[in-house]
């Protein structure tokens, strides 16, 4: 009888343990790509996609890494230009390029857009919004060139989800391997 009365507790406990763990999510983990020279955490472990595109500097390939989960779409990726900027006029000008190719590749309008650095090397956050047949997506994007290396991180969500802590912990994790 004592062991019945201490197992329907311990049962409920381990149940309700189990369904705030399955709430909370699964744990992020960190992605390294050698190849890329970068670490980023993701929700779960990413597929690759290898995509040639051409540029005003030349042709580009494209690695993409990409997951997903409830609170949206996550990509990371890095290309190669022939050659590298001049200077940092000229690094100002290919984030420009970047960022006209986002809107018009995303067919969205630019929200919001802001200079930022990572070590000292330049970058941009872009976010920008698209309506279709009454849903509105929110991209946000952290773009970065490192000698003639483009970094692209982004991430989409709908509206309603375009707040979550899950967003800038996927974006603020990136780092360049050294």
């Amino acid at each position: 009888m004592l062991k019945k009365t201490l197992i329907a507790p311990l049962l409920v406990v381990l149940v309700s343990t189990l369904a705030v763990g399955f709430q909370q999510g699964a744990l992020w983990e960190k992605f390294n790509s050698p190849e890329g020279k970068f670490n980023i955490l993701m929700p779960a472990k990413p597929a690759l996609e290898v995509r040639d595109v051409d540029s005003s500097l030349g042709k580009l390939t494209l690695y993409l890494y990409s997951t997903s989960n409830s609170s949206g779409y996550f990509l990371a990726s890095y290309g190669d230009y022939p050659v590298g900027p001049k200077d940092a006029n000229q690094a100002e000008s290919v984030l420009d390029g970047v960022r006209d190719g986002i809107q018009q590749g995303s067919k969205s309008e630019i929200v919001s857009e802001k200079k930022i650095l990572l070590d000292s090397y330049p970058g941009r956050e872009i976010t920008t919004r698209k309506a279709d047949q009454g849903v509105v997506v929110v991209f946000k994007w952290r773009v970065y060139l490192v000698g003639r290396r483009l970094y692209q991180l982004a991430v989409g969500t709908l509206e309603k989800d375009s707040e979550s802590p899950e967003i800038m912990k996927f974006l603020t994790s990136f780092d360049l391997n050294k």
